[in-house]
């Protein structure tokens, strides 16, 4: 593989997710365009930035790679662990494997997703190609829920179908901001921003990361002048885990954090 052979980077953090990441590495490996001719694999890759874990999670990975080897899949390990890092470090390794700043036209697209989601089969085509035919720097996928998680639930469904829905109108007016269910970005533009950084606070005289990091660095993105499309055709699908755990922090009064500290 050479430096233009891949045009399309995918960056997966990893921690404790041996029950889905299968899921969401095949559904990247089943990419197909517009007509369902599957994306030529040597166009793009999947990086896997891994945090030790204790449920086997590499050794679902690693299987996954040995059964389908024409897959470019990498694994870098992730010091010190945390989402913070491991986006920074699947940048840094596929930005040092492939970039060339040197090259015509706008190069290398970094794209950005999580282990527990699942991709419609052409995610990839629309996400990037809405943002090949644009000006803009960033292109924002539109996530979902899986209505059958809800069953036992309406009331929350409704809700929560009502929320999304008004997300992606938003977003078609706005262009939305990048957050980690998928997006992707131009490493041109992610070099210029100086990437997505690592910010700090003081919890228990202790400093450590929080996560605003890819609206952070969608706003730095748009203070430089730069623009965010809207991928709508680009959906991702999305755990139900994730309303869960956003409700219980919601009833503990920790959605934003306690005492100033952000989580």
């Amino acid at each position: 593989m050479t430096k233009s052979e891949v045009k399309y980077s995918i960056t997966i953090p990893v921690y404790n997710e041996a029950s889905r990441v299968e899921d969401t590495l095949k559904s990247l490996y089943d990419q197909v365009d517009k007509d369902g001719l599957p994306i030529a694999k040597e166009h793009y890759e999947v990086v896997i930035a891994y945090s030790p874990s204790q449920d086997g999670t590499k050794e679902v990975v690693l299987s996954f790679k040995e059964r389908y080897p024409e897959f470019n899949l990498d694994i870098v390990d992730v010091k010190p662990k945390g989402l913070v890092p491991a986006l920074i470090t699947g940048m840094k390794h596929a930005i040092a494997k492939h970039f060339d700043p040197f090259a015509m036209g706008r190069g290398l697209i970094l794209l950005l997703t999580h282990a527990d989601c699942v991709h419609q089969n052409d995610w990839l085509y629309y996400l990037v190609t809405t943002l090949e035919s644009s000006d803009a720097a960033i292109s924002v996928s539109s996530c979902y829920y899986d209505r059958r998680q809800f069953l036992s639930r309406p009331r929350l469904w409704s809700l929560i179908s009502r929320t999304m829905n008004a997300r992606d109108k938003i977003n078609e007016i706005t262009g939305g901001l990048p957050e980690g269910r998928g997006y992707a970005v131009y490493a041109k533009d992610y070099v210029e921003a100086g990437g997505i950084k690592e910010f700090y606070q003081l919890s228990n005289g202790k400093f450590i990361d929080h996560c605003s990091d890819d609206m952070d660095f969608g706003a730095e993105i748009r203070e430089m002048g730069k623009s965010i499309v809207f991928a709508k055709n680009s959906k991702v699908r999305a755990d139900s885990r994730r309303v869960d755990q956003d409700i219980a922090l919601m009833i503990k009064g920790l959605t934003y954090g306690k005492d100033g500290i952000l989580s």
